[in-house]
């Protein structure tokens, strides 16, 4: 039984989150419609024999799987393009070794007997290659389909108050949201780039809205975590929705916008911190601290401005894009609940900043 969701005044990180949040729900949509895969429930698309993939979501394909050449793309290149440690995309390229995307093989020029791990090259499996294909134009689609919703002047003001913002970034952010850790809190973790293996990006006007979207709101992270001891992934999705009074921990994913995973890993590291209490009754009832409320107050007074992407953000009915196809995942329990709570309420239900978890990259945690 989830509680209800926190309604509050969104800060601009709130609504540049539920637009991204949005928008990948849709781009994964579209994408489980098309592409054979294999999931907890089934199979989807036509489905798969054993040896298929696992499906996973934008993220994936935007840090990493759209970078692999048919001949093989070295993983230093994928970690340079990343921003990733190298146990970071170790872990990120292994588990789309499990889910079978992808395989690693020396490289034929390295004529050492133990070549090093960051010279593997990576290559497509079979499967990897037909998710590859399907997953191409559909950035392009995207586009169509948001101009055509909201329409083209609401849609290039949004960019255009994006780019602005994305000029005086640091440009070689990656164009999604990394993969964050349980062990540190959900913090964001950027290695600096290895110059021997520097992708240069693309200029900010060929950018994509999600790039767009996730390039501002990495910033963000960045800003409030060298500043304050939480990371924002927690801070604006757990310890928020945290009630002085307590709150049972089965209504945080709900209240959060998040899964329960995500929560769970989050509340046991704040609790090991100090931030949090978590009673041994059945609720497992979460209350804050005096630290936490403290740190509450911190984000509370946290306050990004931009009036003219603020209006834009606002104008979006982000409705639409969030209804499931038959047959997908999010139309089972428990996600199903999730689903209907975003679709009754958006603003009120989705995730306040992006939980993008090693379970596939999903930006609710899923």
């Amino acid at each position: 039984m989830y509680g209800p969701p926190v309604t509050d005044d969104l800060k601009l990180n709130a609504l540049l989150s539920q637009v991204l949040v949005a928008y990948t729900i849709e781009f994964d949509y579209l994408f489980e419609a098309k592409v054979p895969h294999t999931t907890t429930i089934g199979t989807g698309a036509g489905g798969f024999n054993q040896g298929g993939i696992w499906l996973v979501s934008q993220a994936m394909w935007t840090t990493y799987l759209r970078f692999v050449r048919p001949e093989g793309t070295p993983v230093r290149e994928l970690q340079a393009r990343a921003r990733q440690s190298a146990a970071g995309v170790k872990s990120a390229l292994h588990h789309l070794e499990w889910w079978h995307y992808l395989t690693f093989a020396p490289d034929p020029a390295d004529r050492r007997p133990k070549p090093r791990y960051r010279d593997l090259l990576v290559h497509l499996t079979p499967a990897g290659r037909v998710a590859q294909e399907g997953w191409q134009p559909i950035g392009a689609l995207m586009q169509k389909r948001w101009a055509k919703r909201f329409g083209k002047d609401a849609l290039g003001r949004l960019q255009d108050a994006l780019r602005e913002v994305v000029a005086n970034l640091d440009p070689d952010l990656p164009d999604y949201l990394p993969v964050v850790q349980y062990n540190d809190g959900l913090r964001v973790q950027l290695a600096d780039p290895d110059d021997g293996a520097v992708q240069r990006r693309g200029p900010v006007e060929l950018l994509d809205v999600s790039a767009l979207l996730s390039r501002v709101l990495l910033g963000m992270a960045l800003d409030y975590e060298s500043a304050h001891p939480l990371s924002l992934t927690t801070s604006a999705n757990v310890l928020r929705v945290v009630d002085a009074k307590g709150t049972p921990s089965r209504d945080l994913p709900r209240r959060g916008g998040v899964d329960k995973a995500g929560v769970v890993a989050a509340t046991n590291f704040l609790q090991r911190n100090g931030y949090v209490e978590i009673g041994n009754d059945k609720d497992k009832v979460v209350r804050p601290t005096a630290k936490g409320r403290a740190e509450q107050r911190e984000y509370a007074r946290t306050d990004w401005q931009h009036p003219a992407l603020e209006q834009v953000l606002c104008e979006l009915d982000l409705t639409p894009g969030l209804r499931p196809p038959d047959g997908s995942w999010r139309t089972v329990k428990p996600y199903a609940q999730q689903v209907e709570a975003f679709l009754s309420d958006p603003r009120a239900a989705l995730p306040h900043h992006p939980m993008i978890l090693h379970r596939g990259g999903y930006p609710d945690g899923c």
